[in-house]
């Protein structure tokens, strides 16, 4: 199955508590906002080639509003060529 962004309203649930998807390339960075803002109860993300091959960036601000809304979240991983993100302060995330 192949997955873009818009098959985000179909994926993401307010009681997803998993979420494991590779090769990842049709979705944007906008996935891990939305996995924030609608995932409140998930526990485990697994990420794999997110936007890679659609030369897409992904903004550091996508990761703070996904860290800030999972507050549930245990396991994290991120498989993506991090030199993408947009801005320099990765570090404060």
């Amino acid at each position: 199955m192949r997955l873009d962004d818009s098959s985000l309203n179909y994926l993401l649930q307010p009681t997803l508590q998993e979420l494991c998807l590779h090769n990842c390339a049709g979705l944007s960075g906008r996935l891990l906002s939305q996995v924030g803002q609608y995932c409140k109860d998930l526990r485990f993300l697994y990420l794999s080639s997110l936007a890679e091959k659609r030369d897409r960036s992904i903004d550091v601000s996508d990761l703070e509003v996904l860290f800030g809304g999972c507050s549930q979240l245990e396991t994290l991983i991120l498989m993506f060529d991090v030199s993408m993100f947009l801005r320099l302060n990765f570090a404060r995330v």
